[in-house]
């Protein structure tokens, strides 16, 4: 069986060949998905043309609503977009938050009938209660969660609460740049 060992290491680095090519298709096919899941994340910053958006006051300790139009007039200026609020003019106790949610409910059922398909959120409150709101709107449409800006006094999009998901925009970016980063250092090995 006449088997030459120099033909044997040329099979090996042809192999060796074809692996390193499959390894940089394959990561290049985790960039291009990455980069396109980052993309349509970006893109629910803003109200997508034809959706139904409502957004959500909720004012715990006095109400938002007034902020909340204000800021929606200006950011989506030509999108009408109905503002639900859900106020109480005290701080509550501990006992009230489970009727805070229960209205909170009522309030989804009601948006749902309605056909919304995104939701805004905005919220002042204590953090348990903010804890219940995340867990009664979860798994619903894509809720995009506003933080009000102290030192300009206006709202910003914080994070989107999405299927079951959380999508926190600023850290999804860091993820895949580390991903990203991680893949190419593999390639260059």
């Amino acid at each position: 069986m006449g088997f030459e060992f120099d033909n044997f290491w040329d099979i090996v680095g042809a192999v060796a060949s074809i692996g390193q090519i499959v390894t940089l298709i394959a990561a290049i096919v985790v960039i291009v998905r990455a980069k396109q899941k980052w993309n349509r994340i970006s893109n629910m910053r803003a109200v997508r043309e034809g959706a139904l958006p409502a957004a959500i006051a909720v004012g715990i300790g006095g109400s938002i609503r007034g902020l909340v139009e204000t800021f929606l007039k200006t950011k989506y200026p030509n999108i009408e977009m109905s503002v639900v609020e859900v106020k109480r003019d005290n701080f509550v106790q501990l006992t009230e938050i489970s009727g805070i949610l229960h209205e909170l409910l009522k309030l989804k059922q009601k948006l749902m009938d309605q056909g919304v398909t995104e939701a805004h959120l905005f919220y002042r409150g204590p953090v348990t209660l903010a804890m219940g709101i995340g867990a009664v709107l979860d798994n619903w449409v894509p809720v995009h969660v506003y933080e009000l800006d102290k030192n300009t006094g206006s709202y910003k999009l914080n994070l989107t609460l999405d299927k079951g998901a959380v999508f926190g925009l600023n850290a999804i970016e860091d993820v895949l740049t580390e991903g990203e980063q991680v893949i190419l250092e593999r390639i260059a090995e």
